[in-house]
């Protein structure tokens, strides 16, 4: 499949999800921890809000980066597993930039891109993985 229709698949996937299930590695890189999170997505790039700054995510991802997203809008008959790298944004100007891509509710609960409990996330996909169990379709894009 070509890379342009398969990135399109991904979208579809992706934009259909009002949530992904987020993975980072606990503090001491011994086990995997999930969350429920609302991304952002602008291309490749996938933003979150941690509400809590001294919580266990942020140390997390500031120790190891490395993270991946899993989405699945219809039952698990299409999914995407994207891996990267999550980082904590902390410039106020990307943060002003980025803050109208969150949905009107999460700013609402977030307040302005100013607010202390708006820790922006920042997960960089070097790779998906697409699955579509009813096409018997499962393809990897490496992204540049």
């Amino acid at each position: 499949m070509a890379d342009a229709g398969l990135r399109e698949k991904i979208y579809a996937v992706t934009d259909a999800n009002y949530l992904a299930v987020v993975a980072t590695v606990d503090e001491r890189g011994e086990s995997p921890k999930l969350r429920i999170m609302a991304p952002a997505r602008e291309g490749d790039v996938f933003w979150f809000n941690s509400t809590h700054a001294a919580g266990g995510k942020l140390r997390q991802v500031a120790r190891r980066p490395a993270a991946e997203l899993f989405f699945t809008p219809d039952g698990y008959r299409r999914c995407v597993l994207a891996a990267g790298e999550m980082v904590l944004v902390t410039d106020g100007d990307e943060k002003r930039r980025v803050f109208p891509l969150f949905l009107k509710g999460q700013q609402r609960l977030i307040g302005s891109p100013e607010a202390p409990n708006f820790n922006l996330l920042k997960f960089t996909t070097r790779r998906y993985t697409y699955l579509d169990h009813d096409a018997s379709e499962f393809h990897s894009l490496n992204v540049a």
